[in-house]
């Protein structure tokens, strides 16, 4: 059972897991989106980290192709007011009407469920406030938890869609808005800031009055050498038709805990997954699956740090599997990505994509690993190869 924490509601964050079989042909100018793993990556809207795990082989067959292509990802770090988005020359650079897709996103400073936090994605603001300042405000929330530093008061979440046309300089809601970020939301606060769209922006930009500081997101790359690697990295989940005989419901889950419990200690740079690891049993009862079949390799580990917006995520994960696919390659990788924390109710999402190596056809399905079993099956060819996806949130 995945069930590591809960959070300050008292909701237990779990582990859902998806197996089964990516597409043979991915279109790459209108990829899939609605169905895992390629919606993971949009399930989060701020990373801070961002890593990919491979063989130092995988590695050097796509590196030219992929990593020596990819331009860093540039972010800001400014002091504004929050009425600062809502000055006219910055609705009308960075927020367009009506258009759903990314094109900045901004997140304050602030510790959930104790500070006043604000966040902008995708043309919606949203403030997480406590209740006096909700009560000073005058705009129309939901509850959303309680506070940590006055407990027994509730907090409050008022959302905003900049996008529909109420929300433009003169109108009514607009005016609300205005007064309650002028009056009462006025302090000048620390933000994050990234501009995901290529537009061609005026100079000076809109956001250069507040004299901001640039920073790039730029790869850091370890090397892990004599790396015990597990036989069942390339052995895909069977679907329920198939695991009559020898998998059952807890062979599975003993199965995916193992894999997820070893790319974790491979994210820590533990000395466990060492082939020379000499430690006594008695300090750590850790051992890598399988480990008199397990194999030694070296690994390639590659970490990003700072600002980073879902749809550059999706690009790396796609990139990355076309370059695969491409180099006729049977290797394995692995791609996870950890959230800013934005609501006290949250409790610190994660995700993690492991792509095996091709074999038989196994159709898709989908499971909680801490709650009933939900078949989704399709039909699959043996071109396609396999995946799993690990989704760490709170219910």
């Amino acid at each position: 059972m995945y069930s590591y924490f809960e959070t300050d509601d008292g909701k237990t964050a779990k582990c859902y897991l998806t197996h089964g079989r990516l597409p043979a042909e991915i279109d790459p100018k209108n990829p899939p989106t609605k169905r895992q793993p390629f919606s993971a990556p949009a399930s989060i809207a701020f990373t801070h980290t961002l890593e990919m795990i491979m063989p130092e082989e995988a590695y050097h067959a796509i590196k030219e192709r992929v990593f020596d292509q990819i331009q860093p990802i540039q972010y800001s770090v400014v002091i504004m007011p929050l009425s600062g988005l809502l000055e006219p020359d910055f609705l009308n650079t960075y927020i367009k009407p009506d258009i759903k897709q990314e094109e900045v996103m901004m997140l304050s400073e602030g510790r959930p469920g104790i500070d006043n936090q604000f966040w902008l994605h995708r043309g919606v603001l949203r403030l997480s406030i406590d209740r006096e300042t909700y009560e000073r405000c005058g705009l129309v929330g939901t509850p959303n938890g309680r506070s940590k530093s006055q407990p027994g008061r509730k907090r409050w979440l008022v959302t905003i869609d900049l996008r529909v046309p109420a929300m433009r300089p003169g109108k009514k809601g607009f005016q609300r808005v205005q007064r309650a970020a002028e009056r009462v939301l006025n302090q000048s606060i620390k933000w994050l800031f990234c501009d995901v769209s290529a537009r061609e922006e005026p100079s000076p930009r809109p956001i250069d009055r507040y004299h901001p500081i640039h920073k790039k997101a730029v790869p850091h790359l370890v090397r892990l050498e004599s790396v015990q690697v597990p036989q069942s990295i390339h052995t895909p989940i069977p679907p329920p038709e198939q695991t009559k005989n020898h998998w059952d419901r807890e062979d599975k889950d003993e199965h995916a805990t193992a894999l997820h419990e070893w790319l974790g200690l491979i994210s820590l740079n533990s000395p466990r997954i060492r082939k020379d690891d000499t430690i006594d049993p008695f300090l750590a009862r850790y051992a890598v699956p399988d480990a008199s079949t397990a194999s030694t390799t070296t690994l390639v580990k590659i970490r990003w740090n700072g600002f980073i917006p879902a749809t550059w995520v999706s690009g790396i994960w796609r990139q990355t599997l076309f370059a695969i696919r491409a180099s006729a390659s049977t290797h394995w990788f692995a791609m996870s990505a950890q959230a800013f924390r934005l609501q006290q109710t949250e409790a610190g999402r994660t995700y993690t994509i492991l792509r095996q190596a091709p074999s038989g056809p196994v159709p898709t399905q989908q499971s909680s690993l801490t709650s009933t079993t939900v078949p989704e099956s399709t039909e699959a060819s043996p071109r396609e190869d396999a995946f799993c996806c690990w989704e760490i949130h709170s219910q």
